[in-house]
């Protein structure tokens, strides 16, 4: 569907359209926590997890303008069900499904849980953000980046990041011998709303204004 030019056509304004997870790694790149970063990825933890790569400072879109889609990411390769894709085993419905503890709750509740010392939902929460930081050192092999920036409805919770964050240190901590570094990792600063920045940014600088 040509939407970019049916949508100039119906609104007589120019109109430039980008994949989410793009547009957060440029919203963080642009004013973010992403800047003055030559090469860094946005990771956004949704229903399945978004991505947007910063190379070299540039959004790198590939051949076929499909780059950092993570979420396609085999994690079981004597099994090609879609259901171990990493889209589906990191989503935040894995979070939610993974606890162990009385009753089904959504991610808020799960965090509620955490911080009254619930053990299952401290659990949920550790497993889930070691599932996170394994894909995080494994794209790390791939694109040696400075930093990762973290987005999504349930990045606001601070425990997620330390969570991720020290899981990431411990995997390069157990193979400190080989060859890669590891990465920041960090919240994106505009949080949910880095899509909507970076969709700004991406109109400003497709129409030469920056």
């Amino acid at each position: 569907m040509p939407l970019k030019s049916m949508l100039e056509e119906k609104y007589k304004i120019p109109v430039w359209i980008e994949n989410d997870g793009k547009c957060a790694a440029l919203a963080e790149y642009w004013k973010g926590n992403l800047a003055g970063t030559e090469n860094g990825m946005f990771i956004g933890l949704g229903t399945e997890i978004a991505g947007g790569i910063i190379l070299n400072g540039k959004l790198y879109r590939g051949s076929n303008e499909s780059a950092g889609e993570i979420s396609s990411i085999l994690t079981d390769f004597t099994n090609l069900d879609t259901k171990t894709r990493f889209g589906k085993i990191a989503g935040h419905k894995s979070l939610t499904g993974a606890y162990k503890g009385i009753g089904d709750i959504d991610s808020f509740e799960l965090f509620e849980r955490y911080k009254k010392g619930d053990e299952a939902a401290r659990e949920a929460i550790k497993n889930y953000s070691r599932t996170i930081a394994a894909g995080i050192v494994t794209i790390q092999a791939v694109l040696d980046v400075e930093k990762f920036c973290i987005g999504g409805g349930i990045s606001a919770q601070d425990v997620l990041i330390d969570e991720i964050r020290n899981s990431v240190h411990e995997f390069f901590k157990a193979k400190s011998s080989e060859a890669t570094n590891e990465p920041a990792v960090e919240r994106c600063r505009f949080k949910n709303a880095s899509g909507c920045v970076g969709a700004v940014y991406n109109f400003l600088t497709m129409e030469k204004i920056l």
